[in-house]
């Protein structure tokens, strides 16, 4: 039996299509298995990313695409195929850049990153914390952390904050950080 019935063309087209079939779901599920392979360690207990990185994943994600669909389109002729290879290259950049967008809580610490500058405190450094109640329904509350140097990182209190809520009380209570702002305890 011969069950080559396809042209190359038509299996980059079928990868093209499925990968942006998939885009809104791993866009999701990406950024969160890249933060916890990245940074996550035993002593962590809460990592939270912005929504610039869902975009950043989502557009590597849409460079994949169009780099399998030139190649579907030009049947896969030298040139999309080359070309096809620098768009992937290049989709290591928003890839990179949103691996590197986080904020971590842990029991050493707090770490983030401001554009590729990387910070880390320790609890000791910290100044004080700053709960800023959300003025509209449904928006998330903002805790603002302070830090002896003058720099601040601002986290949301989703439901993946207020999950670990009770354990970063716990440090604002031993390290004797002043909480402060609506509803801080």
């Amino acid at each position: 039996m011969n069950y080559k019935n396809y042209e190359k063309k038509h299996v980059f087209g079928v990868i093209g299509f499925l990968i942006l079939i998939l885009i809104p779901y791993s866009s999701i599920l990406f950024p969160f298995m890249v933060a916890d392979v990245l940074y996550a360690t035993n002593l962590t207990w809460f990592i939270q990313l912005s929504n610039g990185t869902y975009f950043l994943y989502g557009a590597g994600f849409l460079m994949w695409a169009i780099a399998a669909l030139i190649a579907a389109f030009r049947k896969a002729d030298r040139t999309s195929l080359i070309s096809g290879l620098i768009i992937i290259f290049l989709s290591i950049v928003p890839f990179t850049i949103g691996a590197i967008q986080h904020k971590q809580l842990s029991d050493e610490g707090i770490s983030f990153s401001r554009g590729i500058e990387q910070h880390q405190y320790t609890w000791d450094e910290v100044e004080s914390a700053v709960f800023h109640l959300s003025k509209e329904k449904g928006e998330p509350s903002v805790i603002e952390i302070e830090f002896k140097d003058g720099e601040s990182v601002s986290l949301l209190k989703d439901k993946h904050f207020t999950a670990n809520y009770s354990l970063f009380l716990q440090k604002v209570k031993y390290h004797e950080i002043a909480f402060t702002g609506d509803h801080a305890s």
